[in-house]
């Protein structure tokens, strides 16, 4: 029985420290670009349990929107996990929106396999909720701050006891 333990677990970190970490990330961005979205990336670590992403350009449709600091993607197979820091609007796009993501976290588990968890800490609250893979409803619930007063987005946002609700389904 612990012989069997043993080559399951061996198995299972091969799996994770050999896995191609940077080449599925960037599978994953060529999917974004079909949809005009790309990333300028300046560095890319990969470390045996994790890629590292520094100072990366988000460009929709040719336009620059968004510098974000630092990504780091952890795939452990039966635990995901993507998390950013330093997101923060970029040129005319900041005119716009002006909300700076502080931290995000996107958790992916294989017990939960259509959901993925979404913990956000931007300079108008703190953003806590899910996405349903299946049926492609994203549902945010924002707990706001002093900043979130003069938010100008802020009809989008649901008033409830337990904070301010976004609803919407991803096409």
């Amino acid at each position: 029985m612990k012989k069997a333990i043993v080559i399951i677990l061996s198995i299972y970190l091969s799996l994770v420290f050999f896995m191609p970490k940077k080449e599925l990330v960037y599978t994953g961005l060529n999917t974004l670009s079909k949809q005009m979205i790309n990333f300028e990336i300046e560095k890319a670590n990969d470390f045996w349990v994790f890629v590292d992403f520094k100072n990366i350009t988000a460009i929709y449709d040719k336009m620059r929107v968004a510098n974000i600091e630092d990504v780091r993607f952890l795939p452990y197979l039966f635990y995901n996990r993507l998390t950013l820091t330093g997101v923060e609007p970029k040129d005319e796009f900041r005119n716009m929106l002006d909300v700076v993501v502080l931290n995000a976290t996107l958790t992916y588990t294989v017990i939960n396999p259509f959901k993925a968890d979404i913990n956000v800490k931007t300079t108008i609250g703190e953003i806590n909720g899910e996405f349903d893979i299946k049926s492609s409803r994203l549902k945010l619930v924002l707990i706001p701050n002093q900043k979130f007063k003069s938010f100008r987005y802020k009809n989008y946002f649901r008033k409830t006891k337990g904070g301010y609700i976004y609803e919407s389904i991803i096409r």
